[in-house]
């Protein structure tokens, strides 16, 4: 199993909140702490880069599903430019090869305000049914990079967009 398919199970469990087991999650955290130290960056340089304290980059370090279920897509991205990685290599490791083809922001915020007019909803009937509050992606689709890849995902899963076309590229 690569670890896409690792991630994609993990993520339909924390979902569905099936499984008795915790979610088994590719080990990003030793990726990024691994990537920092070849960097010869400390935690709180890190974390000052990205303008948070450190104790609230160190979780990503220590816990493999922090990359997921608690950064933003924006911070992501950030922090895999400042360690020299891609998103991709960073969440599903360097022998994964995605397509170079994304999804960007405004075409998932297109789709989104397709589905609701199609669906005959509203924006806050989505919202209810995806379980994230999508209205900012509507006013400006860069909100999606404040979105978490769990929020990414059940986004893209109501759209009918591969959420991982949606990562931003970086490096």
């Amino acid at each position: 199993m690569d670890e896409r398919e690792l991630v994609d199970m993990a993520l339909a469990q924390v979902t569905t909140g099936a499984g008795s087991e915790p979610a088994q999650w590719p080990p990003v955290a030793r990726r990024i702490k691994e990537a920092r130290e070849r960097a010869g960056l400390s935690e709180s340089e890190i974390a000052a880069r990205l303008g948070m304290t450190p104790s609230e980059y160190w979780d990503i370090e220590l816990h493999d599903d922090e990359a997921f279920s608690v950064f933003a897509i924006a911070d992501l991205a950030q922090l895999a430019e400042v360690l020299g990685l891609t998103v991709d290599h960073m969440l599903f490791g360097a022998s994964v090869e995605y397509s170079p083809s994304r999804t960007p922001y405004g075409v998932i915020a297109e789709r989104l305000a397709a589905v609701i007019a199609s669906e005959g909803v509203t924006v806050d009937n989505l919202s209810d049914r995806v379980g994230w509050d999508l209205a900012p992606v509507l006013r400006d689709p860069e909100a999606l990079g404040q979105f978490n890849v769990v929020g990414l995902r059940d986004l893209c899963r109501a759209i009918g967009v591969d959420w991982v076309s949606a990562l931003p590229r970086s490096k």
